[in-house]
């Protein structure tokens, strides 16, 4: 029997745009060349899920696109998809290459040092113009701010659901 292929978030309707039912859409991280690719997504509504088919889409400016979607031809129905995130399955995200990994698969590891010591978990990772930054908590709330640097990450271990670093004194609060 073949594994149902979960669903990944891969941007959000963030608002209306124009007059003809339009869409402002924020893509994922790491995404905004590939989410133009799909030619449709499934979102999440009250009445349960939806495929939205891809009409047309087009550069937002910065980091936002604009799409039109079938059926979605007006400011009102546009109002309607406002605030959805838009996901596809997890079999049809890009290949990546080694040591190549999506935000998402990140998310809910846990941060070891080499030596062993457990900071906490991954609870965001935040795009930055130099690198990626890791966003640590550990049980009592406290965050710690990594950089997705080899100097500071040794190993991402998805199967192991961990991830190793090598800290210099100063970069965690303890």
């Amino acid at each position: 029997m073949e594994k149902k292929a979960e669903l990944v978030i891969v941007g959000t309707i963030t608002k209306v745009f124009g007059l003809r039912g339009e869409v402002k859409v924020r893509p994922e991280p790491g995404l905004f060349d590939d989410i133009q690719k799909y030619q449709q997504f499934v979102v999440s509504t009250p009445k349960g899920k939806k495929v939205l088919k891809v009409q047309n889409v087009r550069g937002g400016g910065g980091m936002f696109l604009i799409f039109k979607f079938e059926g979605i031809d007006s400011p009102e129905d546009a109002s309607l998809i406002k605030g959805l995130d838009l996901k596809v399955p997890e079999n049809e995200l890009a290949e990546l290459g080694k040591d190549e990994f999506y935000f998402y698969q990140l998310e809910g590891l846990t941060v070891k040092t080499t030596s062993g010591r457990v900071i906490g978990k991954v609870t965001k990772v935040v795009p930055m113009p130099a690198s990626e930054i890791l966003e640590v908590s550990d049980e009592d709330g406290r965050e710690t701010l990594i950089p997705v640097l080899k100097v500071f990450v040794k190993k991402i271990d998805l199967d192991a659901g961990e991830i190793l670093v090598e800290l210099p004194e100063g970069l965690e609060e303890r």
